[in-house]
């Protein structure tokens, strides 16, 4: 959500990092599993969007990385490996800032669409009222076209469109969209289908809430997956605010968070809801889900859940993954991890805030997923930048003994320019994507406050291997952001 009222309760040095408004909206689901590991397990309600690659824009067959910037895009259209992309910047309007994305195929006509979430847009007599819109961007062979589609908020103020992310509600193989505002408004639902995105009631939700969190990550804090193995989308929701407290009034040092589960039926979501706290994981008393996925970590049947608490131990950070049962998860089974990568450590006593962002996807192409989770702050005070940890999926669970740990030093060491702001954000916003086929899932990463030539902003793309993540050919595109105010923000989508 918009840093000018969720982020007011962080530290001075955090703030300083993020003088933009960091969003991630991860589109589509996570990497598609290797054919080895299609045959262990049944197929997963989460890949929804349509027939053609997850975030394939002009239908070649591989993912696309969409970048928002101030009032416009940046699309690096991929041609088998990073290095060979193509780049088009697209200038939006003057009122149109968009703070979050999704990409999907909503009418299944082989393009994904992007749809962009533009909260502080809308006018009223001549005035700006910030009641919001969500802008849809249709996908062709020759890219995005240049006319959204124009879904406009309903709630004075409501800013809709703070959040955007595509789920399939209503599992009809068309990928929906929910748009989260700030806490002013409710939920607006958009289904897909062969004419694209039309309204609908948020009666479709069933007992899930209307009205989420009054803050959220930096990412998404909705998902969806096959959770309990039934063959439908279950809706996947964090709400770090929510849960019991640890002290009251000016005593307060934390709340736990929690993790909602909404369950599909034949026509929607449910009425069942169960829930996930944050002391049953192991993250104590410090807002579990603030940022949320969903993915295929195990050898089991069921889709997992991802969720950060980047402000566990002196905001150094947690990543938990909570397995999917024929029942619902169970917190007890879940996995914990933190920073204990390999790798060069620049420890300085800021916490790193591991967790603000994840995503995962199949980078070492074994069939499982494999956990990404962003730490902005890891590195300051030294190196001024933040880190990326990489935990492997396997047949029982996540591993955390053999983790990786990357950033923007280590990975390009002679880089000119620096960070900006005290610190380069590095990790803030992730995203899985497929520039190489199916099999093996590349890793984007931006880093918003790096500043190259008077020009904010760097997208490093790892690509992954046999053997993992792919340091060594890491490429970057620079120029991807620039300064912005609080009201405003970043996204990327794939």
């Amino acid at each position: 959500m918009a840093e000018n009222c969720p982020f007011a309760r962080r530290s001075s040095a955090r703030n300083a990092a993020t003088l933009v408004a960091m969003f991630l909206v991860i589109a589509a689901g996570a990497a598609p599993s290797a054919a080895a590991h299609e045959q262990r397990r049944a197929p997963t309600a989460a890949h929804h969007g349509g027939p053609g690659v997850p975030g394939d824009i002009d239908g070649d067959g591989r993912s696309d990385l969409v970048v928002s910037v101030h009032h416009g895009f940046r699309i690096v259209y991929t041609r088998w490996t990073v290095h060979h992309s193509h780049v088009v910047t697209m200038t939006l309007p003057d009122n149109a800032n968009p703070s979050s994305l999704a990409v999907a195929d909503f009418n299944h006509d082989g393009h994904a669409d992007v749809a962009a979430g533009n909260p502080n847009s809308g006018y009223r007599n001549g005035s700006q009222t910030s009641d919001g819109s969500i802008d849809v961007y249709d996908g062709t062979s020759h890219g995005l076209v240049a006319e959204p589609h124009v879904f406009l908020g309903t709630t004075a103020g409501g800013y809709a469109g703070e959040v955007v992310a595509d789920v399939d509600l209503n599992h009809d193989k068309y990928s929906d969209l929910l748009a989260i505002p700030d806490q002013r408004g409710g939920l607006t639902v958009l289904l897909g289908g062969p004419s694209g995105l039309t309204p609908a009631s948020t009666d479709i939700l069933g007992g899930c809430p209307t009205r989420l969190a009054e803050y959220g990550g930096q990412q998404r804090y909705v998902a969806t997956g096959d959770i309990n193995g039934d063959g439908r989308s279950d809706l996947v929701i964090g709400q770090p605010e929510k849960g019991k407290q640890l002290g009251h009034g000016d005593d307060f040092r934390g709340v736990e968070g929690e993790i909602k589960i909404c369950y599909g039926n034949a026509t929607g979501i449910g009425p069942k809801v169960s829930s996930i706290h944050g002391r049953a994981v192991g993250s104590g008393y410090r807002e579990l889900g603030w940022t949320v996925a969903v993915a295929h970590v195990n050898g089991d049947r069921f889709d997992d859940i991802v969720a950060g608490a980047p402000f566990h131990e002196g905001d150094n950070g947690r990543v938990a993954v909570v397995y999917g049962a024929k029942h619902g998860p169970i917190a007890s089974r879940s996995t914990v991890a933190d920073q204990g990568g390999r790798g060069p450590r620049y420890r300085t006593g800021v916490g790193a805030e591991l967790g603000d962002s994840v995503t995962a996807g199949d980078v070492n192409g074994d069939g499982f997923s494999d956990v990404v989770a962003g730490g902005p702050m890891g590195g300051l005070g030294k190196d001024r930048g933040g880190e990326v940890m990489i935990y492997y999926g396997g047949e029982r669970r996540l591993h955390t003994k053999h983790s990786i740990r990357l950033t923007l030093g280590q990975t390009f060491p002679h880089l000119t320019g620096g960070p900006r702001f005290g610190g380069d954000g590095f990790g803030s916003m992730l995203v899985c994507f497929n520039p190489r086929g199916p099999r093996f899932a590349s890793v984007g990463v931006l880093a918003p406050g790096y500043a190259v030539h008077h020009k904010l902003g760097l997208l490093v793309t790892y690509p992954g291997s046999k053997t993992g993540v792919d340091v060594s050919n890491a490429t970057r595109t620079r120029h991807v952001g620039q300064y912005m105010n609080y009201s405003t923000g970043l996204a990327i989508g794939a």
